[in-house]
């Protein structure tokens, strides 16, 4: 049987968050600086460069990512 674990709950924010999550959130600080996810699908793009290039709140519609998406895959390895 395949291991699961990856889709199961994972912490977030606290002492056994995640390491991808206390990486994204080091990188990235929310509002005000804030280094917590405050709620539910935040959301992270991470570059071809291994370089968070921006986050948004929970509150951002999946629909209006997409040029941001679209400008970080275009980019050439030059630009990286």
């Amino acid at each position: 049987m395949a291991d699961r674990s990856q889709f199961g709950k994972t912490e977030v924010n606290g002492d056994k968050a995640n390491p991808l999550f206390k990486w994204l959130k080091e990188e990235k600080p929310g509002l005000f600086g804030i280094k917590s996810v405050k709620w539910n699908f935040e959301k992270w793009l991470v570059g071809r460069d291994g370089k968070v290039k921006n986050r948004w709140a929970s509150t951002t519609k999946p629909e209006s990512l997409e040029k941001p998406i679209l400008e970080e895959l275009g980019k050439e390895k030059s630009e990286l």
